[in-house]
């Protein structure tokens, strides 16, 4: 996939992976494909990756609007 894509990109644009401009992330889940591209702050929006919202949803418990509006923590 990263080869496949790469091809893709022309030859003009530099690669740097310590400081890049721009950032194409794929996020596959099942049969969706998510294709972006990002500038520098990709790693500030990493929280919107699937990944990170499936592991911050599993370590954290969810309140409901009626939790919030109580100020309890059910």
């Amino acid at each position: 996939m990263i080869k496949k894509i790469a091809s893709l990109i022309d030859d003009r644009h530099k690669v740097n992976l310590t400081k890049p401009d721009k950032v194409i992330l794929v996020d596959i889940y099942q049969t969706f494909c998510g294709m972006s591209v990002v500038g520098e702050d990709w790693e500030a929006l990493k929280k919107y990756n699937i990944h990170e919202l499936k592991v911050s949803a599993a370590g954290s418990k969810v309140k409901t609007k009626k939790d919030q509006d109580d100020g309890k923590d059910k």
